[in-house]
């Protein structure tokens, strides 16, 4: 045996197994060590290696491709360069009532039908970042509609049918205001602004059915066109 050397044969079955083999100090190995099955790494390098079903502890990853993954971050996440991808986030929110209220009527062949609507708004905050997003906002008003049908005297009896809508007056404003942000092409939002998105409606039906959805979508990527 060659000093400072020894190989699989100089070993009886050219194996060492975990239970033969203690040191106290391994300071490298230098071999194609095949398949590492098991164990923990912690705090160590890995440079352009492939990972696959392990936990990795305050270590640093160098090189490698991550695909495939659903997870989360936590803390700050700094990318030089995203391609072909797409960072977002996507909360819902129910709109409160304002305890407002006002009437609405429609006229049709000298008949009238009026309802009570009542205003519903939700307003959030979108905090400042470094990075420059896209935002879609996408409102789901429901209320109760009100229909009636009337009939004319005399020889007219021909019947007329009014129908509210059951949702009227929907308005949204954001400050800063920006372009499109409520339609399908969404708003660029300036990197380092802080913006107030305010939605309004008025709806049929108060304490039944009445409220509005409010999604709003955050997209890292710029697009032409959005659907929920």
């Amino acid at each position: 045996m060659a000093a400072n050397s020894i190989n699989a044969s100089h070993i009886v079955g050219s194996s060492i197994t975990a239970d033969k083999l203690n040191v106290n100090n391994l300071a490298a190995i230098s071999a194609n060590l095949g398949k590492v099955t098991a164990g923990t790494i912690t705090g160590t390098t890995i440079s352009g290696g492939t990972i696959s079903g392990t936990t990795i502890t305050g270590g640093i990853i160098k090189g490698a491709r991550i695909e495939g993954l659903t997870g989360k971050f936590t803390g700050e996440l700094e990318i030089n360069q995203l391609i072909g991808g797409n960072i977002y986030e996507a909360k819902t929110w129910t709109s409160k009532a304002t305890g407002k209220s006002k009437t609405y009527s429609e006229t049709k062949n000298s008949f009238a039908l009026s309802d009570t609507y009542y205003e519903y708004v939700c307003q959030f905050v979108l905090p400042a970042t470094k990075a420059t997003r896209t935002l879609y906002v996408v409102h789901t008003p429901t209320g109760e509609s009100k229909s009636e049908t009337f009939y004319g005297s005399g020889s007219n009896r021909t019947p007329t049918t009014i129908t509210l809508p059951s949702v009227i007056d929907i308005s949204n404003t954001i400050s800063p205001n920006v372009s499109n942000p409520f339609n399908d092409s969404g708003a660029i939002l300036i990197a380092n602004t802080q913006y107030v998105v305010t939605c309004r409606a008025w709806c049929a039906g108060r304490g039944r059915s009445a409220k509005v959805n409010f999604r709003a979508i955050i997209s890292s990527t710029n697009g032409s066109s959005y659907q929920l």
